[in-house]
């Protein structure tokens, strides 16, 4: 999955989808909200998010195991679970590479 967008927002994965192995969003201007909670994974999935004056909300089913790199310009990078961390060799792995200029990223999972 690759998705360019300038001035608008991008919804992925309202309903069950499969990712690629290596998935990039790039959204100028926009909103972004990716959604793994139904997604059928590989173990490993790589997500590369490039966003500029926009928001970006990753939201991740309890268990998967998140690493983030990336940097943030004028803005913030954040992971939020309401539970315990999963343990490095869970059996899925989201790899979330991410360029933030003046906006937030948000990964978290929730009901």
């Amino acid at each position: 999955m690759h998705r360019t967008v300038v001035f608008g927002d991008v919804r992925i994965g309202k309903g069950p989808w499969r990712p690629d192995r290596y998935n990039s969003v790039t959204v100028v201007f926009g909103d972004c909200r990716i959604d793994f909670r139904q997604a059928e994974m590989e173990e490993v999935n790589n997500l590369r998010i490039v966003s500029v004056f926009g928001d970006t909300r990753v939201i991740i089913p309890e268990g998967l195991s998140v690493n983030l790199k990336g940097v943030s310009v004028f803005g913030d990078r954040r992971v939020k679970r309401r539970g315990e961390e999963p343990s490095p060799d869970a059996a899925k792995a989201l790899n979330i590479n991410a360029t933030i200029v003046f906006g937030d990223l948000r990964i978290r999972d929730e009901p």
